[in-house]
């Protein structure tokens, strides 16, 4: 579960909705009717017959059509992955009826950061050889916050994080063999992702010096050149037709847009306490210290040398572009006045680069091994079965804190219990996740018609057929110190127990009937 769901899946439904069938409301589907899903499942496993299930989403509100989102609906982030994910509910769960109404729409960035997992294993074995290749994709695919973003993160920053990594490799691919067409797909990738959040923006202070770099030593042709100024606009052209709230008044609207990113980049939620020399913020370097897989932390560190090497020895451009890859998005969150919240979910396009120097480190410790092992006719094989082991203890620990892995710290930091002790902000932070597990607590023992409240998040932050009908949601029904007999759910992270004075009669007085622990 996740709790900004809520803000996205609504509108990514009023909008395809309009693009399917022209209708501004959901008059044409049929009635929704309230029924109980079994959460501990992705398949259909309800309280009333498949048959019987309407074919109809629980986010195609009748409170929010397209015409509400036309009306009322504020800036924020673009809408296409809101959309993207919409459709894979309308195929698996409304038509094919193989997922249940939530989880239909995780497919979409199971999906997207599947193929991202493959691409970033083809882009390497092509750059650096196939062992290089497999320590990256471990690298990606084993990195905690990945891992379990994959799962119920589809509205931002993992289609973000894909769509960045499709529009390089398509942007690298076109560059090298001087292929329009590649150049072409890199434009709808930069739409793509540029409909999904703003970083993608940023990319350009990636590829002008990696341009440059190129380019001092290659030539172009006309058909190219072309491509390349018609991309850009490609890109541009499917960010404005995906946003129908554009529409009626684009230079106003895309101003608020971006309003909205500097408020939340620059203005608000500054970590003073992280300020470093000239103002610079260490808030995002330390989280990523702190929650990186000590093996990925050191195979990249070795990296990102031999990458520096490459570059001034054999003018290596493609390790140029890894490197600024990942370091772009990590400075530009650290530049004096700048800030971030919430660890670095909001700039994740790092990972992928950061996985793919991890590849290139492991290939250059093997290298080294082999020569030693040479020298003393040790099996080579053995080499890279010993390297690859090395991810093999993480890999238990993530397993046995599954499906929490996004609150994962490392052991630079003593875990997430040594997080806790330094007050690092958002420890602990699940964004919503954890509730999963607490409905399917309530739905096997909480007593017959009992009431359920969440501390201090809003009620649509659980969907409503996760839980048994006879079950009532209503935060109405808080009864604090009274102890009505409601039962009340919430998340432990840095700072819930100062946010009211239910957080801290909760953790004062009252013991738990159910706690998930981590770590």
């Amino acid at each position: 579960i996740n709790w900004d769901t809520i803000n996205h899946l609504p509108r990514g439904q009023a909008y395809l909705h309009y693009f399917l069938t022209g209708k501004q409301d959901f008059s044409d589907l049929p009635t929704f009717k309230p029924y109980f899903q079994k959460p501990d499942t992705i398949f259909i496993s309800s309280d009333i017959p498949k048959e019987k299930i309407p074919r109809r989403s629980m986010y195609q509100s009748d409170g929010t059509t397209f015409t509400w989102f036309m009306e009322y609906a504020r800036s924020g982030h673009p809408p296409v992955s809101d959309i993207l994910a919409s459709v894979f509910n309308v195929i698996f769960f409304q038509q094919l009826r193989l997922f249940n109404d939530i989880d239909s729409y995780r497919v979409y960035s199971i999906v997207l950061s599947s193929v991202l997992i493959g691409l970033v294993f083809y882009w390497v074995s092509k750059v650096y050889g196939r062992f290089a290749g497999f320590i990256a994709c471990l690298s990606l695919g084993l990195y905690p916050l990945f891992w379990s973003e994959a799962h119920f993160n589809n509205e931002k920053d993992i289609p973000e994080t894909a769509f960045f990594t499709f529009f390089l490799f398509s942007f690298w691919k076109g560059i090298l063999l001087t292929n329009w067409k590649w150049i072409l797909a890199s434009g709808i990738f930069f739409g793509l992702a540029l409909g999904t959040k703003f970083n993608i923006l940023f990319s350009i202070f990636m590829i002008l010096p990696w341009l440059l770099f190129y380019f001092l030593n290659n030539k172009s042709n006309l058909k190219f050149s072309i491509a390349l100024f018609f991309a850009p606009i490609l890109g541009f052209t499917i960010f404005f037709g995906s946003w129908p709230y554009l529409w009626a008044d684009p230079i106003g609207r895309i101003g608020k847009v971006i309003n909205f990113y500097k408020t939340i980049g620059i203005t608000e939620n500054k970590n003073l306490e992280f300020l470093g020399p000239f103002g610079i913020n260490t808030y995002p370097i330390e989280w990523i210290m702190y929650t990186t897989l000590l093996v990925i932390l050191l195979l990249a560190t070795i990296g990102i040398i031999s990458a520096l090497f490459r570059i001034k020895k054999d003018h290596d451009n493609i390790s140029l572009l890894f490197l600024l890859w990942l370091f772009i998005p990590i400075i530009r969150v650290s530049l004096p006045g700048a800030t971030i919240y919430g660890g670095i979910r909001q700039i994740m396009e790092y990972m992928p680069a950061l996985a793919i120097l991890a590849g290139l480190g492991g290939l250059e410790v093997r290298n080294a091994l082999l020569v030693l092992a040479s020298k003393i006719s040790f099996p080579k094989i053995i080499i890279s079965i010993l390297i690859i082991l090395t991810f093999l203890p993480i890999t238990i620990k993530l397993i046995q804190i599954h499906p929490n892995e996004n609150v994962y710290f490392n052991q630079l930091i003593g875990g997430l219990s040594g997080a806790k002790e330094r007050d690092i902000p958002f420890w602990g932070n699940s964004f919503g996740a954890a509730y999963r597990q607490g409905v399917e607590w309530l739905n096997k023992n909480a007593e017959k018609n009992s009431e359920v409240v969440l501390v201090f998040e809003h009620h649509p932050n659980i969907p409503l057929i996760f839980l048994r009908t006879d079950l009532e949601l209503q935060n109405k029904n808080r009864s604090g110190y009274l102890r009505l007999g409601e039962y009340a759910m919430t998340l432990t992270y840095q700072g819930s127990e100062n946010r009211s004075y239910f957080d801290m009669y909760l953790n004062r007085l009252v013991n738990p009937v159910y706690e998930v622990n981590v770590d």
